[in-house]
C-alpha cells in the first residue's frame, strides 16, 4: 500500500527538530511545518527562522 501523505520529518532525527523549537521559541509543529516546506536542509531551515525572528524583532521596535 502506498502512502500517498509526504513524510513530514524527511528523516530529520527528532532531536535536531526539538533543537529548532527551542532554538526560535516556536512549537515543534511549526518546526514541523518547515521541514514539510522547505524539506530536509536544516540550514536553509534555520535561515528561514532567523529571518522571520529578525522580522519579528524589528516590528516590535
Amino acid at each position: 500500500m502506498e502512502n500517498r501523505h509526504k513524510n513530514s520529518r524527511q528523516g530529520i532525527p527528532h532531536p535536531d527538530l526539538m533543537y529548532l523549537a527551542v532554538k526560535f521559541n516556536v512549537s515543534l509543529q511549526k518546526v514541523k511545518a518547515a521541514v514539510y516546506t522547505l524539506g530536509n536542509d536544516l540550514r536553509q531551515i534555520e535561515t528561514w527562522f532567523r529571518q522571520r525572528q529578525a522580522l519579528r524583532d524589528r516590528n516590535l521596535v
